[in-house]
Order: structure tokens, then sequence, then C-alpha cells
């Protein structure tokens, strides 16, 4: 067989490695959320994907500006680097309405206009740990709602700032499923932000980290 053969030049060639899809979240919370995400992470890496986490601890409009210069950013140092297409296949704020309420509306529109996507609770993140283990579907103060979830085993530690994860593993479809039903209501009755409390979009971010697996390696299950 001759050296310049296609079989011959490919037998020498090392196996090109799988990318893993890579995720980049900017999270409001510096403790719990990131907490939260490093566990999703562990979950989702078989599926073929990396959920890079930065926590930012500023207003909302803020987290949207740090998440466009985090992209910006590994989109120059991909480009510097020879692999321009080495960059966040999505980029995801995460934050809590809390005492931003303010703020919320420019940092949803300024998000959409740069491509960012939001997963927002209000009042807190912590009702989207409660509703791993029971319904609460009435209007929550973000203390009534951190009260509730360390009652739960939702979160724990000082201040309730850990996640419970003994507590929500395997319960996801439960969170889902109550989430989804809050919007519902909520649209169902005109309400819109900031009316729309209780309300949780974790569960857009899980989904698509869900369905972003099942296209990259469809064998491997997703245990949330």
């Amino acid at each position: 067989m001759g050296k310049d053969s296609p079989r011959a030049s490919r037998r020498g060639r090392a196996p090109r490695r799988e990318r893993h899809k890579r995720v980049l979240v900017v999270t409001g919370g510096v403790k719990t959320e990131p907490e939260y995400l490093a566990h999703i992470n562990t979950q989702v890496r078989s599926a073929g994907l990396a959920v890079q986490v930065a926590k930012s601890g500023k207003d909302p409009v803020r987290l949207v500006d740090e998440a466009i210069r985090r992209a910006h950013e590994e989109a120059r140092q991909a480009k510097m680097a020879g692999d321009a297409a080495n960059v966040f296949d999505e980029v995801w704020v995460m934050f809590d309405v809390d005492d931003f309420a303010n703020s919320i509306p420019e940092a949803l529109a300024h998000a959409e206009n740069a491509g960012v996507r939001c997963a927002m609770s209000n009042p807190c993140f912590e009702l989207w740990l409660l509703w791993h283990v029971r319904d609460s579907a009435g209007h929550l103060a973000t203390k009534d709602a951190q009260q509730k979830a360390i009652a739960a085993g939702a979160a724990t530690g000082h201040g309730g700032k850990a996640v419970g994860l003994s507590t929500i593993q395997g319960n996801y479809g439960a969170a889902r499923a109550r989430a989804e039903q809050a919007r519902a209501t909520h649209t169902a009755a005109g309400r819109v932000f900031p009316h729309d409390n209780p309300r949780s979009d974790v569960d857009l971010f899980i989904e698509y980290l869900i369905e972003a697996g099942k296209a990259s390696r469809p064998d491997e299950t997703i245990h949330l």
C-alpha cells in the first residue's frame, strides 16, 4: 500500500476528541446557587456537557454585562488559540428578584438583545429548592421561602445557605412540574412581572441541559 493512500494517512492521525458542549452561567448568588450548579455539572458531564459557573453577587443588569464580557473574552481567547469554534454554546444568567425588582425589566431586555438566557426566581432561588420537596403556590417573601426550604430540608447549613442535596436528589421532576404549573397559573390570570410570585425558571435551564445532552449523547441518562 502506498504511503500516500488515504488509509495510510489516517493510520498515523490521532483520534479526534469529542468536544463537550460548554455552557456559561453567571449567578447572582455566591453560595447556594454555585453549590447547586456544581452538583448539576457532575450529573451532566457524562452527557457531554460542561457547565462553567461564575458567581458575581451583583444586580441583574450587571450580571448580564458580566456574562457578555466573559463570553466575548472566551471568543477572543479561542480565536487567538486558532480554535475559533471553541466558545460557549449557551450563556445564561441566574438571579433572584429579592431587592432588584426595579432593575429586572432592564436586565431581561438587555439579556434578550445580547442573546443571553435568564433563569429568574421570584422571590428567590430557595423557592426552586423547596419545590423539589413540597408545593408552595401562594405569594412568598424571600425570608418565608428561605425558612420553608430549611424546614423541608431542601436548604441546610448556616443560614440555610447550603443545598440539601440528599433531599432534593431524584425530585427534579416534581420541582419542574410545580414551576410549570406556577407559570401557567400566572399566565391564565394575566399576571406578569413583578406580580408573578411565586415563580422560578431554573427548570428552563435544566431542560436546556437535558435536551442538549440527548442531542450530544442519546444513550446517556441524566439523573436529577
